[in-house]
């Protein structure tokens, strides 16, 4: 939006790609990014206890960049400008973030 003049008609459409139906106006829905995240997979390995959560100290550089990987995902506009609506770069950047947290 920096790039714009002053009276330049800017045109806002939603997303798309098929894995965001439209709902309504620019609201799109983006469950298909909650069905990836779901089929990340399940293990079980015997590691005892599970430590509370505030006892683990996370680095304040590593919290920081995922949380900025957190704020990269939630828009789709990745997916919605590949041109296979690939969903790979939403993947790459969450896992990202799951592995600057402990």
């Amino acid at each position: 939006m920096r790039t714009f003049k002053d009276g330049q008609t800017i045109f806002i459409e939603p997303w798309r790609a098929k894995p965001f139906p439209i709902v309504k106006d620019l609201i799109v829905d983006r469950s298909a990014f909650d069905r990836i995240i779901e089929a990340g997979g399940f293990i079980i390995v015997n590691t005892g206890a599970s430590p509370d959560a505030n006892a683990i100290p996370v680095p304040k550089q590593n919290a920081d960049e995922a949380f900025d990987a957190a704020a990269s995902i939630g828009c789709g506009a990745c997916v919605a400008v590949c041109k296979s609506a690939s969903a790979m770069l939403f993947v790459g950047v969450k896992i990202t973030q799951l592995a600057k947290l402990p």
